[in-house]
């Protein structure tokens, strides 16, 4: 789904800013292309200060040199061309498919049907990140959301279902040849059924076979908190695509950085009393030394 021939994908964003003739959006006080990564450039960084200023977003994150050197910047990516069973290569990762398979049916969901079955997934995964019940979405937002993503005809909802109960979900947004996947959630007491393998198998060979996009990606490293998610999609016959980590930063968030919060702030029991926003902190710091890495070459 190209962004030049349809732009329904702006009502999707709940604002558009452009620099170097990209759309850019804000997620979570981070302003990036919605571009997927191989098609992000090089750019005047004065015209990412202004929308950054504008978007009173903390930090501008984009992506360049895509498919370089080893580094520590990095996409989680499969691009494996004919990609099926024999096409992965972990033993474990196979036996994994067969079992889901086996356990589970995946199918693509009208965007209504999908809010109401998959909402209780939604929300036991929010109540396992500790959100109060008070901040929790109650479900006509959460509908309204889902179906305002629809509006974008790149945009199909992925479920895994046993016994028609949906146990397992993926949205996914084809954008200029690339696939990328947004929330994924699944019932905890349904995971030992393999439902996740099934899921991101069929996602795969739909998207890298049927729709012959470049590859699915399950987004930029992760830096907020451990996970063991890159291991399995590594076992599903993902890879780390690398590139350079270009960053803009706010003045609140230089302030942030220069005043070394990361370091005194556990002298405040910072990550005690706030373990969310400790993650975030920590978070940023690290993506701060990765920036440096990129400038020392």
């Amino acid at each position: 789904m190209a962004l030049e021939s349809n732009r329904s994908w702006e009502s999707t964003f709940e604002k558009i800013w452009w620099a170097g003739d990209m759309p850019w959006a804000v997620e979570g006080g981070i302003l990036s292309p919605i571009l997927m990564p191989h098609h992000q450039k090089e750019l005047d960084r004065i015209e990412v200060r202004k929308i950054l200023n504008q978007s009173k977003a903390l930090i501008a994150i984009w992506t360049t040199e895509w498919d370089s050197a080893p580094g520590e910047w990095w996409w989680t990516c499969c691009d494996i061309s004919g990609y099926d069973l024999e096409k992965i290569e972990n033993s474990r990762g196979k036996r994994g498919v067969k079992s889901g398979l086996k356990n589970c049916e995946i199918r693509t969901v009208e965007p209504e049907v999908f809010a109401k079955d998959a909402y209780p997934v939604y929300i036991e995964s929010l109540e396992s990140y500790g959100v109060n019940k008070s901040s929790l979405p109650d479900f006509q937002v959460y509908k309204n959301n889902i179906i305002k993503k629809a509006g974008y005809p790149g945009t199909r909802y992925w479920a895994a279902y046993a016994d028609e109960k949906l146990i397992a979900f993926s949205t996914c947004f084809e954008v200029e040849g690339g696939v990328s996947l947004g929330s994924t959630k699944s019932l905890k007491a349904y995971q030992n059924l393999n439902v996740n393998s099934a899921l991101f198998y069929e996602i795969c060979r739909y998207y890298l076979n049927e729709a012959q996009a470049s590859y699915v990606s399950n987004g930029r490293r992760n830096l907020l908190h451990p996970t063991s998610i890159n291991d399995f999609l590594e076992r599903m016959g993902f890879r780390k695509i690398y590139g350079k980590l270009n960053l803009e930063i706010s003045p609140l968030a230089k302030l942030i950085y220069y005043s070394r919060l990361a370091v005194w702030g556990k002298l405040l029991f910072i990550d005690r009393i706030k373990p969310s926003l400790w993650e975030k902190i920590e978070g940023f710091a690290k993506l701060m030394e990765i920036q440096k890495s990129f400038q020392k070459k």
